[in-house]
């Protein structure tokens, strides 16, 4: 999973990132465990979290998942899943999962 972020001292491809602030780690390994862990982390390319209330994935390239911020993520990724699982394989858009209701919109993403 490629990694967006800010607040990184140094990153040097395998060692552990150093951040700016030393909880950014523990904030960083707990969301991209919470990404690679669920349902969808298979298909998960990207992960955004440069803005802990705007966080959002990339799923296959193809879907932006807005999630908004940390909280209640486990809900968020599930509904996001249900969505994704009844789009058609080749279906580009954003869905956003940071409100209820939750809702897809038909387009191009921007990643």
């Amino acid at each position: 999973i490629k990694l967006k972020t800010q607040s990184v001292k140094r990153a040097v491809v395998g060692e552990v990132v150093v951040f700016d602030n030393e909880s950014y780690l523990s904030y960083a390994r707990e969301m991209l465990n919470t990404f690679a862990n669920s349902e969808l982390g298979r298909n998960i390319t990207l992960v955004d979290f440069s803005n802990r209330f705007a966080i959002y994935f990339v799923y296959g390239d193809r879907l932006r998942v807005d999630v908004g911020s940390i909280e209640d993520i486990g809900k968020k990724i599930a509904i996001a899943s249900r969505i994704i699982s009844k789009l058609d394989a080749r279906d580009k858009g954003t869905v956003n999962v940071e409100n209820d209701p939750a809702y897809y919109i038909i387009g191009t993403p921007e990643f």
